[in-house]
Formats: C-alpha cells, structure tokens, sequence
C-alpha cells in the first residue's frame, strides 16, 4: 500500500477546496450576470462573449459544474477522512472528519465564493472565463455520455 503523508494529503485537499470555490463562484457569477448587459458586452468583451456562449448551453454548463463539484467533494471528502482517520483513529476520525469539512467546505468553498460572485457577478464571470475550458471540455463529454445512457439514444427524456 503507498504511503501518502498527512502534508501531502492537506495540499491536495487545499487545491480541491479552492477549485470547489472556483466552480461555485463561477456558476453564481454566471446566473447572476445582467443578461442585457452581457449581451452589449459580448460585442466587445471576450469574457463575456465566453459567458454568452455558456448560457446558450445551460445543459451542458450545468452538467459540467455539477460533474466538478460533486467530484471535488467526494474526493475532498475521501482525503479529509484519510486525514481525520490518522489523527483520531478509526472510530473518531469519521465523525470529526465530516463535521470539520462540512463546515470548511460549507463556508469557504460554497457560501464565501457564492455571495461575493453574486455582489460581483461581472468580475466572477467574466475575469477568467478560459479557465474552466479544460473542465469544461473534458467534463461535458463525461456527462453527454451519460445523459445518452440515461435518457437514450436520442438525447430525449420520455415520460411516457
């Protein structure tokens, strides 16, 4: 079995935790973008033309975000548990493991990233649109893929 030190463990739990904030802050700052303003500002702006062409696929960019932030947190759940399992044994390490995260994660990945995304929606938005082209690339196949296995080969929910 490879031996991870506890070091190592708290910066990659320290990376997702800032790339959970980076999805949160980026989903809030989109929905709460002006969408007149957006519009006169794709004309001129690249950003905003980026955010334009993401709300033209609300599908796919909800996928996408919700495909990262339910990665992240599973994985960041499973390395604060390994982390809370080292220091307070099997037992204990559990249970403190997950009240700590929850609250970490609650306040500086979610409620924090989200608040100020929705009193700055344009600087959310729009200040690094490129940088979630990766994730989002990657990830929208991920969820196509699903969606088709889901819903068939259409791409059409039948509720019938």
């Amino acid at each position: 079995m490879i031996q991870t030190s506890n070091t190592a463990l708290l910066i990659i739990l320290g990376i997702l935790i800032c790339f959970l904030a980076f999805f949160s802050m980026a989903e809030a700052g989109i929905l709460s973008v002006n969408r007149y303003r957006l519009k006169h500002l794709a004309k001129v702006s690249k950003g905003a033309k980026r955010v334009a062409d993401l709300l033209d696929r609300p599908d796919r960019l909800f996928g996408v975000i919700l495909m990262g932030n339910t990665f992240i947190t599973i994985s960041a759940s499973s390395i604060g548990t390994l982390i809370g399992v080292d220091f307070f044994g099997e037992k204990m390490g559990v249970i403190v493991a997950d009240v700590i995260l929850t609250f970490i994660l609650l306040i500086f990945a979610e409620v924090s990233p989200k608040t100020w995304a929705t009193l700055y929606p344009e600087k959310a938005a729009f200040h690094h649109p490129g940088a979630s082209e990766p994730a989002e690339k990657s990830l929208s196949a991920v969820f196509a893929c699903s969606c088709r296995l889901l819903l068939g080969t259409s791409g059409k929910l039948r509720l019938g």
